[in-house]
């Protein structure tokens, strides 16, 4: 991810993230660089959160919009 003053990076399909169902799917290497947990419960969670009672949602990028 960029730093202060740093233009963002693009992503990049199969590096940062895949699309499974019309869905955006961020790998580990997309959350690494993003440098902190979101608690969303995502898929490929390098940091080790997992939603309480086991009901994490699909991490959703409308069509059109860049993530964080």
């Amino acid at each position: 991810m960029a730093s202060f003053g740093e233009e963002p990076q693009p992503l990049v399909l199969g590096r940062d993230y895949y699309i499974e169902n019309g869905n955006w799917v961020f790998t580990a290497a997309y959350h690494l660089r993003r440098g902190q947990c979101c608690e969303s419960g995502c898929r490929h969670c390098p940091y080790g959160f997992q939603m309480p009672d086991d009901t994490a949602e699909p991490e959703i990028i409308p069509p059109g919009k860049t993530p964080l």
